[in-house]
């Protein structure tokens, strides 16, 4: 149970990152530059996640 609340928190400490950054990032970039912004928001979450799994799952063993 302590494990889903520790991923729990993780991701919503991430999501609200990327939020507060894309935020910050909208009001001065437009377009494409916007749309990069967001892509590269997203491909750390999921490359965090994927270590936080990783991690997780080698500390089960």
């Amino acid at each position: 149970m302590k494990k889903n609340k520790i991923e729990l928190l993780i991701t919503v400490v991430l999501s609200v990152l990327a939020w507060v950054y894309f935020y910050l990032f909208s009001k001065k970039l437009d377009g494409i530059e916007t749309v990069l912004v967001v892509g590269v928001i997203f491909l750390i979450v999921f490359i965090v996640g994927f270590i936080v799994r990783k991690f997780f799952k080698n500390e089960e063993k």
